[in-house]
């Protein structure tokens, strides 16, 4: 009760000096203030992120006060917000030497040493900062964590949010952003166990649950993701991010019906949406209403025709049926709105590989792959076409510059050893069937279905033999 009163008269008083402060502005009146009342005043700007008006506020206390280094700190702060950095670090050095004891200065000197792009140093300022903050030494681990993320050093912030978490495990906003960094770099696991975390804390959260339902979805941990998905929609019904969720996992869990539930909802809340017409489209297809799948097609491009989606949704319908030359009219068309998709240029290289043109076919595959190396079954697919031809060796050629970025994928491993043996170059196709066998055991099949004939079974059986053994 005490404290709530003492506060009222905090906040008269501050608001007392500020209304003074600002009839002074507007009048041009001559007033006095302390210098309490001036940082307060400061403060208050600060608070309300009206920099500007903290700024000038600051100069003129500067005027009446030029000795306080309390007030040079908060200049150096605010014209760090004006990016003015190499100014604001001349300030903290000039003093430095009367406030070695203020963990404030050392925390400021480290963020501008961050933006000058001296981390190494930044790091050396924050480590000081750190030693010499007492009561609120997370909240100071966590605004360096802060810097480090605002200069796009994940990786850096991950250190000091672990320890912000250390020092205080009950952080919701350490914890967020642990969660945040760690699904910004792809480290999925991570991600749920501080998630998991916050939830503990706050299990009312929908942002929280839904962040969680898209990590479990990265893992293709189908079934946490929906019902992760289900507490957001729980908390808010009305979370559209977590309904075309909900509708994308129920999609990729093979429940078409209940996808098209949910995105027949989406659609009498925007008639006109072209993502939920296409996708639509898409469990229509799934489903084998083709008929359907094209009726919907058409109406997202009757919404947008320069979107390329559903040119392209079209495109797939017409393959599945069987009608090329249409299914080939509207990939093309797709390609127009957008030619730098490389599942557009793929599905093209298929149609033309279908249709028994394969240079038109390579062409296609070629553009894919240029668009996205990583993209192993199109270099499959290129390769597959040299060696069609007999062209063994340039069949192999392709899947060498394809290993150059997917060498941890099984199935490129696995052909490069069929393709090695059909040129009865076993010592080689041993070892790509040994780094398939290391990567996906249960795969060897399909390339012992390739090779009979070609490679002595003896020697396969020993291969195996000797893997099962080292696992």
């Amino acid at each position: 009760m005490d404290q709530d009163f003492d506060r009222f008269f905090d906040e008269e008083e501050i608001f007392g000096s500020l209304s003074r402060y600002q009839e002074m502005r507007e009048g041009n009146k001559n007033c006095f203030f302390d210098l309490f009342e001036f940082e307060e005043i400061i403060d208050y700007y600060i608070d309300n992120e009206d920099y500007s008006e903290a700024y000038n506020a600051t100069s003129l206390a500067l005027n009446n006060y030029p000795f306080s280094s309390t007030l040079k700190l908060k200049m150096a702060k605010l014209l760090i917000e004006q990016d003015r950095n190499a100014k604001a670090l001349q300030i903290i050095r000039e003093i430095e030497p009367a406030e070695m004891h203020n963990y404030e200065l050392f925390l400021l000197k480290g963020k501008l040493l961050s933006l000058l792009g001296t981390h190494h140093d930044a790091v050396r300022e924050y480590e000081q900062a750190i030693k010499l903050a007492r009561e609120n030494r997370d909240e100071v681990v966590y605004s360096i964590a802060q810097n480090f993320l605002d200069v796009g050093k994940e990786s850096v912030a991950i250190k000091y949010l672990l320890l912000a978490y250390e020092i205080n495990e009950n952080n919701p906003l350490v914890l967020y952003d642990l969660a945040s960094c760690f699904e910004r770099l792809e480290y999925y696991d991570k991600c749920i166990e501080f998630l998991l975390k916050y939830i503990d804390i706050d299990p009312f959260s929908e942002n929280v649950w839904f962040n969680l339902a898209v990590a479990y979805s990265e893992l293709e941990r189908n079934e946490k993701a929906l019902e992760a998905v289900e507490f957001a929609l729980a908390i808010n019904p009305g979370y559209l991010s977590a309904s075309f969720l909900k509708a994308e996992i129920l999609f990729d869990l093979g429940n078409y019906a209940k996808s098209i539930e949910v995105y027949l909802e989406l659609l009498e809340l925007d008639f006109h949406n072209v993502r939920v017409l296409c996708c639509l489209g898409e469990c229509y297809e799934k489903t084998g209403k083709r008929d359907k799948a094209l009726d919907y097609f058409r109406q997202a491009r009757k919404s947008d025709n320069t979107s390329p989606d559903p040119w392209f949704g079209m495109a797939v319908v017409y393959r599945n049926n069987g009608k090329l030359n249409h299914s080939l009219i509207n990939v093309r068309k797709a390609i127009k709105l957008d030619d730098e998709n490389p599942e557009y240029w793929f599905f093209l290289g298929g149609l033309f590989e279908q249709q028994g043109n394969p240079e038109h076919a390579m062409k296609a595959f070629s553009r894919a792959i240029e668009l996205d190396p990583s993209d192993y079954e199109a270099w499959l697919a290129y390769a597959k076409i040299y060696y069609e031809e007999n062209k063994i060796s340039d069949a192999i050629e392709i899947l060498n510059r394809a290993y150059e970025y997917n060498y941890d994928n099984s199935t490129l491993n696995y052909q490069l050893a069929a393709y090695h043996t059909t040129l009865h170059e076993y010592g080689l196709a041993a070892s790509y069937f040994e780094k398939g066998l290391s990567l996906n055991f249960s795969e060897h099949e399909d390339y012992l279905n390739k090779i009979q004939g070609y490679f002595d079974k003896e020697i396969i059986q020993n291969i195996l033999s000797r893997y099962q053994n080292q696992k």
